[in-house]
């Protein structure tokens, strides 16, 4: 039995509605499609696989920083090493030949480092390109998921408008928008078979939330209610009532205007705060990056000044071991090969300090800032004061009139 024969049976009994609840009961009844939003578990699986390559580079990488200034440090431990073998082959001649094997000994460690940090240079600058290219990947799969949810974020346009329009009572419009989507909806549904089997994916999730089926009915039999037959019950044509006078014709949009507004105030107001806060943190990265540049920047002219330093250094050196009449021709080889490695440690073969850094965050919710809290705090506490305020006048009336009596 259909829900048309329900509605006539029942109006032939006089078991439903009277001709009074029937203009009580008229109104208008709009029906929207809801897109709902749909997290890919492949692109959030590539994600979540992305980060964690992120991760892991930057974990290699500071250890392999770790791993360059040991190094470093020891290279630096070595060379005063050699100076003061170096010192000592000018001042003991007896010694001379073991202070000669000992630094030939140090000029081979010294060469092995120097190959080390280069080879620990070449693998820093390839973990780099490929946190950089995993920087890409997640753009990039981030825009594909969000290419992928544009019909829900259109849903949201037209959800809004919707509500907009419902708080103005403007009925006319609202029908019109209504009718529209519907009419656009179906016949994308009817044409378009990815369509179809899009939209039946992404609103499984739902159903299965208020533990509905999958054509929108209640799953448990007992529970089973005929959505046809209570729309049918509710609808009336405007036709039937186009006798009577429009000021008596009720719009069921108008019985929940106060929440409805109330829920577009309270979102409208989530919306400022969500903006404010965004502004907020884009302003505090702004800061930090003007930060790090100014800190390059001086990072890079205090380099300049201690190379220059170093290059007055070596001048002052060459021209004090020209002046000097005694050194043999092993000791001025080895002098030579001091001078090669000093000009090699002025060369910085460590890449350039990138100005941004990667972060790895944790999946866990964002802190709300605190200008969201202390708004949540001023608003509770004017709250709680308009109430009391509220209370307490009546009382203060009723004790001033038993008073004057």
């Amino acid at each position: 039995m259909s829900a048309l024969d329900v509605s006539s049976t029942e109006e032939d009994d006089g078991a439903v509605f009277s001709g009074e609840e029937e203009e009580e009961w008229c109104g208008f009844c709009f029906y929207f499609v809801k897109q709902f939003a749909f997290d890919d578990p492949e692109i959030k699986a590539k994600i979540n696989e992305a980060d964690n390559e992120i991760y892991q580079c930057n974990t290699e990488r500071i250890h392999i920083a770790n791993t360059l200034k040991s190094k470093r440090v020891e290279r630096l431990s070595l060379v005063s090493s050699f100076d003061e073998y170096n010192a000592m082959v000018y001042n003991v001649e007896k010694d001379q030949e073991v202070v000669k094997e000992e630094i030939k000994n140090l000029s081979g460690r010294v060469s092995e480092i120097s190959m080390e940090i280069e080879f620990l240079d070449a693998r820093l600058s390839c973990v780099l390109d490929q946190r950089d290219k995993a920087f890409e990947k997640i753009k990039f799969l981030r825009m594909k998921r969000d290419k992928a949810n544009a019909a829900y974020f259109q849903s949201r346009v037209v959800m809004k408008r919707a509500l907009e329009l419902a708080a103005s009572g403007n009925v006319r419009d609202l029908e019109e928008l209504a009718d529209s989507e519907v009419d656009r909806f179906m016949s994308r549904w009817n044409n378009e078979k990815a369509f179809r089997e899009d939209y039946e994916k992404r609103v499984l999730h739902s159903l299965d939330e208020r533990k509905l089926s999958r054509d929108g009915r209640i799953r448990s039999l007992e529970g089973y209610v005929d959505t046809e037959k209570a729309i049918e019950l509710k609808r009336f044509s405007i036709e039937e009532e186009s006798d009577d006078d429009a000021m008596d014709v009720y719009i069921p949009v108008y019985d929940r205007l106060g929440e409805e507004e109330e829920e577009t105030l309270k979102e409208k107001k989530r919306e400022e705060q969500l903006e404010k806060a965004r502004l907020a943190m884009e302003r505090k990265r702004k800061l930090h990056e003007k930060a790090a540049a100014k800190a390059a920047i001086r990072v890079k002219k205090e380099a300049e000044k201690k190379l220059k330093q170093r290059e007055k250094r070596a001048k002052k050196k060459a021209t004090s071991s020209d002046a000097d009449k005694t050194i043999t021709e092993t000791v001025t080889g080895v002098s030579s090969e001091q001078e090669k490695e000093k000009v090699i440690n002025r060369r910085s073969v460590f890449p350039k300090h990138r100005s941004f850094r990667y972060r790895h965050h944790g999946k866990g919710n964002e802190s709300v800032p605190i200008a969201i809290l202390k708004r949540r705090k001023a608003y509770r506490l004017w709250l709680w004061t308009v109430s009391s305020a509220v209370v307490a006048f009546p009382l203060a009336l009723l004790v001033l009139f038993f008073y004057v009596r």
